[in-house]
């Protein structure tokens, strides 16, 4: 793994996979995550998308 600048003070690697998610604020990393293999980053629409495509139906929640 290649080192990583420091982020808050803290020195990490990044992984061979290059699965990191990284957290900017005015251009400049600000946070950063390594994510496990388990781990998928999604749009609300596109879990939806893949939710329906599964087989689920999605319905709105009825409202009193």
């Amino acid at each position: 793994m290649k080192a990583f600048k420091p982020i808050k003070g803290v020195n990490f690697a990044l992984p061979k996979n290059g699965r990191v998610l990284l957290i900017f604020k005015n251009g400049q990393i600000v946070g950063g995550e390594i994510l496990r293999q388990d781990e998928h980053i999604a749009s609300l629409m596109s879990l939806l998308e893949l939710a329906e495509q599964a087989g689920y139906t999605i319905t709105a929640s009825e409202l009193d």
